[in-house]
């Protein structure tokens, strides 16, 4: 008798709680699809132009931050090399803690032989957070290599499988076509060899390539190194900064004669951008000028740090 009422409540009761739950406004739960083991989200992080486009020997870039990124498209341009100039051998290294550097797997370019030339490579092993990029230049007399270097951080969902040269092909063309907002800053350093110092009234030399057509580069801040070698500098040679050409519009402070003009030791010097209003000149580039004359003597290289942004109206 006790079991029949016992069971009977459970039966009334399971009744009750059924019906109050079906009077509830309850929402299908979504159902979620299953996803393939070879499918990727990609989110690009940064695109960074690790060296502008600029006649140089053998240096080192700047450093640069890749945040979260683990995997990283690389491109290498060359228009140019001087008449002593044999090779030209580019590559990147990183660091957990921004002094000890190593070479990253994958991270070289073929060796540059010729005048002309371009490449891209695909580095699929997750970058440490601090890269940089190491250009060395081979032969005599100076050589020099005329080439820029471009960087575009991306970060994938999940892991990454490439079981083919076809998807290989498929995610580096995935990671060239994706960008991140234009207007974010960048920064670039060049170095000015002593040959392109003596010309600088009558040869600007180009600090940021042109951004490309409806894009301007405002450019935020500007510093340069000096390293006193064994000739000064003579003459009236502030250096100006400007759009185009000598004749462009400036867009930062000049620096004084005195610091190309010294005579010893390390030195240097940091400008800002123009504080007057400045109309912005589209797809121009960012040179360096030396107004009246050239300079009449000198052997230091000049080393720029530019901070800008290229901005898309």
């Amino acid at each position: 008798m006790i079991t029949k009422i016992t069971r009977h409540v459970l039966t009334m009761t399971l009744a009750l709680v059924c019906a109050a739950m079906a009077s509830l406004p309850f929402a299908a739960l979504p159902v979620r699809a299953a996803t393939p083991a070879t499918q990727t989200t990609q989110q690009p992080k940064a695109y960074q132009q690790f060296f502008a486009s600029a006649a140089r020997g053998t240096t080192t870039s700047s450093s640069f931050q890749s945040y979260e990124a683990n995997a990283m498209v690389a491109w290498l341009t060359v228009t140019a090399k001087s008449a002593g100039a044999t090779t030209l051998d580019v590559k990147f290294i990183d660091s957990v803690d921004g002094s000890a550097f190593v070479d990253m797997p994958g991270g070289a370019f073929t060796q540059i032989t010729a005048a002309t030339g371009s490449q891209r490579i695909t580095i699929q092993s997750p970058p440490g957070p601090n890269v940089e990029c190491v250009a060395t230049v081979g032969g005599s007399s100076t050589p020099t290599f005329t080439f820029h270097v471009e960087v575009m951080f991306a970060k994938f969902a999940g892991s990454v499988t490439i079981s083919s040269a076809s998807d290989a092909s498929i995610l580096t063309g995935q990671l060239a076509t994706a960008r991140l907002s234009e207007d974010v800053l960048r920064t670039t350093q060049v170095t000015v060899p002593t040959a392109s110092v003596l010309l600088l009234n009558t040869t600007p030399y180009t600090l940021v390539a042109a951004p490309g057509a409806g894009k301007f580069i405002a450019v935020v801040e500007i510093s340069a190194k000096l390293v006193f070698n064994t000739v000064a500098y003579t003459g009236a040679n502030a250096l100006e900064f400007r759009y185009t050409d000598g004749s462009g519009a400036k867009v930062a402070a000049d620096i004084a004669s005195t610091f190309i003009d010294s005579a010893s030791g390390t030195n240097y010097a940091t400008v800002k951008s123009v504080v007057t209003a400045l109309t912005p000149v589209a797809n121009a580039a960012v040179v360096v000028f030396v107004p009246t004359a050239n300079p009449a003597a000198g052997t230091s290289a000049i080393v720029f740090t530019v901070s800008y942004r290229i901005i898309t109206p």
